[in-house]
């Protein structure tokens, strides 16, 4: 019921400011003279002009704005309504009526409609505004918006409307000195990225939102790593395209996570040439409900495939996705398939039956050790010359979140209340989004004519135990003092340091500045097939190290 009160009480308002309108521009007109010719045909037809101007201000929903934070959007359109009321009403008269009244009379009434509307909007904006003031409780979370651009201003507008009650934003934070001690909506802007620390501790701020979306990723990352010491729940705006189509407000808010602090350019995809080779195709995707392997699936759904065969040994994870997309998709172009790799007459029936044209081959061992069991596993870029199948072999490194990230592992230990566990101060390691690898997997596989090994641009390498300290801030504690950080030594195997390209391997360039390609000899498959068959008469680890040492020169043990 208290919903319809705002609106009836306007419908009122206006009903009687139109009669006035009408009544005061006659007497303002003829200033008395005249007054008792043209007063009882204003009067007689004041119905349809009260119905005429009613109409319009339903058409251009000024009942149904919120008036509180007015602007300019509202002011053009109460000014719309008075005008098109205005000229229907002229119109309206010399076609049904013919009684003379003068122009200038159309104009009164105009303007009297408008400054009267106009004035019981921002009236009513004056008082709610005010009656909000007087009634703020202190429940009210202190609010603290970096970036007093378009993102921090319609991220404001958001909060003002909808959200007043239980956020209150005590200022914004911009580096720009010209928007020093600004007002935006009634909010100063207090300084910039160095008085953060201060404006938390001052205002008792509680929850910081990053409006930025078009800042370099190198900035956004220094940003963060300030707001991560303050201890307050961090948020940031999604992305440029967001702001774009003026879609930033509460509801698409993210909270920051690590991803945000890897200083990494956003991924530039040439969507044409991806969908070239993927629209209208049967694409299959091997272990579909990785985490790699789901990504991709749903990426390559953007690009319109004829089918797309979901395929995997984990029937919980291939009917999450499948579930996933379906519910986006329809269920008609995805194919679910529980199935091995390694089944090769499996196989064969799902090639024969689906004939897939493009193959996304993502069932893949992340473990070094694991995979140092399993040597026959190596990729053969060799059979690109034996069939006519094109063979592309993408190489990166660690994607944050993926199955065999530290990053699940750190989340679980600092909610357990740690410590967490590190195997070495110098640990270095490459670190990527699953949506950037997936879209730049598939930029390659745009690419690649057959046989390349594609090597994509991981940026600079991150130290664990730094990733590690991060993500305690991002929790709201602080490393070595909520929660402590332990290193638990290197593992057999392991290197300090990440190696997408071993020493004697180098790259060229691409068309695609985050894509290189690895400059590797031509590999013979019957060769690699003999050699991968010694490994079978090993007998002991010596022996088989031997045999890793004369295949690979580069190979340094470090378990003797």
């Amino acid at each position: 019921m208290r919903k319809y009160l705002l609106p009836g009480f306007l419908l009122i308002s206006d009903i009687l400011i139109i009669i006035a309108a009408a009544i005061m521009s006659v007497y303002i007109r003829f200033e008395g003279a005249d007054v008792d010719h043209y007063l009882p045909v204003i009067v007689a037809h004041l119905p349809f002009l009260i119905v005429d101007f009613l109409l319009f201000f339903l058409f251009f929903e000024l009942y149904r704005r919120v008036w509180r934070y007015a602007g300019i959007r509202e002011l053009l359109a109460v000014a719309g309504a008075a005008l098109c009321g205005t000229a229907a009403f002229y119109a309206g008269h010399n076609l049904l009526d013919g009684v003379y009244i003068p122009r200038t009379l159309y104009v009164l009434i105009f303007f009297m409609v408008l400054a009267g509307t106009g004035i019981s909007r921002l009236s009513l904006r004056f008082l709610i505004t005010l009656s909000s003031r007087e009634n703020k409780t202190s429940e009210a979370i202190p609010v603290l918006i970096i970036g007093a651009g378009d993102a921090g201003n319609l991220m404001a507008r958001d909060i003002k409307q909808y959200h007043a009650n239980d956020r209150h934003i005590v200022g914004f934070i911009d580096d720009d000195p010209s928007k020093l001690h600004n007002l935006a909506f009634g909010i100063k802007v207090l300084g910039g990225r160095d008085v953060i620390a201060g404006a938390v501790e001052k205002y008792g701020v509680k929850e910081i939102i990053i409006a930025m979306p078009s800042l370099p990723p190198r900035e956004i990352a220094a940003i963060v790593d300030i707001c991560s010491q303050t201890k307050c729940i961090t948020k940031i705006v999604p992305g440029v395209y967001s702001l774009l189509e003026q879609n930033v407000n509460m509801n698409t808010l993210r909270p920051v996570g690590v991803e945000d602090l890897l200083e990494r350019d956003p991924v530039i995809l040439d969507v044409e040439q991806i969908a070239g080779y993927l629209k209208g195709k049967c694409v299959m995707v091997t272990g579909a409900g990785g985490s790699i392997g789901s990504e991709l699936c749903r990426q390559v759904m953007q690009m319109k495939p004829s089918t797309l065969i979901l395929l995997g040994k984990g029937e919980n994870s291939i009917y999450e996705i499948h579930r996933e997309l379906g519910g986006i998709y329809g269920t008609k172009r995805i194919v679910p398939i529980i199935a091995s790799v390694r089944d090769t007459e499996r196989m064969a029936g799902v090639y024969d039956r689906y004939k897939p044209q493009v193959v996304f081959h993502a069932a893949a061992h992340k473990h070094v050790p694991l995979m140092e069991a399993q040597p026959e596993e190596k990729v053969m870029q060799g059979l690109n010359v034996q069939f006519d199948t094109k063979y592309i072999t993408v190489r990166f490194g660690n994607v944050l979140g993926s199955r065999g990230s530290v990053v699940p592992l750190f989340k679980k230990q600092i909610e357990a209340g740690g410590p967490v566990t590190v195997t070495d101060p110098e640990m270095k390691r490459y670190f990527m989004t699953i949506p950037e690898a997936s879209q730049l997997i598939l930029q390659a596989g745009a690419m690649g004519r057959g046989g390349e090994v594609f090597v994509l641009d991981m940026g600079e390498p991150v130290k664990i135990v730094d990733l590690a300290k991060n993500m305690i801030r991002l929790y709201g504690h602080e490393p070595d003092g909520d929660i402590q950080i332990t290193f638990t030594g290197l593992r057999p195997g392991e290197k300090l340091f990440e190696e997408l390209l071993s020493a004697e391997e180098g790259t060229s360039a691409t068309m695609h500045k985050q894509i290189f390609r690895a400059n590797l000899p031509n590999e013979d498959p019957q060769t690699i097939r003999d050699q991968l068959a010694k490994f079978r008469h090993c007998k002991t680890d010596l022996e088989f190290i031997e045999m890793l040492q004369e295949m690979v020169p580069t190979y340094t043990p470090n378990h003797f």
